[in-house]
């Protein structure tokens, strides 16, 4: 919880945003073949497979783990 306001916006703009944006994109070309399939995060997930699910696309949840970022390298390992 020691991030800044900033920090957390960018948190949020590449694992938030960045995903919707993409899906989004994804999603009018997959629309035009009638299939596709899109891997997403969890809370994004159900939302897209109900939208899409009539168009032939489904949608599967992606739950990475720990990814070592400059970020993250700061973290304290004994907390």
């Amino acid at each position: 919880m020691r991030m800044s306001p900033d920090q957390w916006q960018a948190v949020i703009d590449l694992n938030l945003s960045g995903v919707f944006y993409c899906t989004q994109a994804a999603c009018k070309v997959m629309s035009k073949q009638k299939s596709g399939r899109i891997a997403s995060v969890i809370g994004l997930t159900k939302t897209v497979a109900r939208e899409y699910a009539s168009r032939g696309i489904t949608c599967n949840a992606v739950a990475p783990g720990f990814i070592v970022t400059p970020m993250t390298a700061a973290i304290d390992k004994n907390r």
